[in-house]
């Protein structure tokens, strides 16, 4: 959640359903880590695929490196990979 809304109420109310809360304003880096934190949280799925993280409509496959979305894919470069799994700047 993205908002400039920095109560204690509006972010005990966000914690309802949010995974993270930023307020406003804050550094590009620190809103771009947030994804690969979120991922970071998610242990492979329940079929026991190995380097698979789903998360709602995203999939990420970390050995080959790909990234979908309801089932297209998303073509990332090197870099938008390793940022979005939380290892870029």
């Amino acid at each position: 959640m993205l908002t400039v809304r920095d109560s204690e109420e509006d972010r005990i109310r966000a914690d309802a359903g949010a995974d993270d809360y930023v307020t406003q304003p804050f550094r590009f880096r620190e809103l771009t880590a947030r994804p690969g934190a979120v991922l970071r949280k998610i242990q492979t799925n329940a079929t026991g695929e190995s380097g698979i993280l789903r998360a709602g409509a995203l999939k990420m496959d970390l050995d080959h490196r790909t990234l979908w979305k309801a089932g297209e894919i998303v073509h990332l470069t090197r870099k938008e990979f390793d940022t979005a799994r939380g290892l870029g700047p």
